[in-house]
């Protein structure tokens, strides 16, 4: 999730790793809709368009709720994975790291609020 005018850049040019997060700098996904509301919280996080993804995860390291906030892709490849799945016990469902944006396959803009100014706006939070 992020806002509308970032969402059509990604589906233009491509996602971008991020700078924080459990994981590291990566790309973040979610295995639901309800998951990406309650994990797009973070500093660097933005709400109001979902897009959906087909990713290449190639080798997956499964990481425990804390992950790695040093992850970075080189070091993931050292140990031989292209991947992260990590549940961070928030009740937002399984989530999965990128680091290469080459493994996103393709990408679709499944809902969008050009209007959205934050969380203080939403409802519900589990749509």
């Amino acid at each position: 999730m992020t806002v509308f005018p970032i969402c059509h850049k990604i589906v233009k040019e491509g996602f971008r790793p991020g700078r924080i997060g459990w994981c590291g700098g990566g790309i973040y996904f979610s295995n639901t809709i309800a998951g990406t509301y309650g994990e797009a919280v973070g500093k660097d996080s933005h709400q109001g368009c979902i897009l959906k993804a087909q990713i290449n995860m190639g080798r997956v390291k499964t990481m425990g709720r804390y992950c790695d906030h040093s992850m970075n892709g080189g070091k993931l490849a050292s140990m031989g994975y292209d991947s992260i799945n990590f549940n961070d016990g928030a009740g937002t469902g399984q989530q999965y790291v990128i680091y290469d944006p080459s493994r996103v396959l393709s990408v679709k803009i499944v809902s969008e609020n050009p209007n959205w100014h934050g969380p203080e706006q939403m409802q519900n939070p589990n749509p």
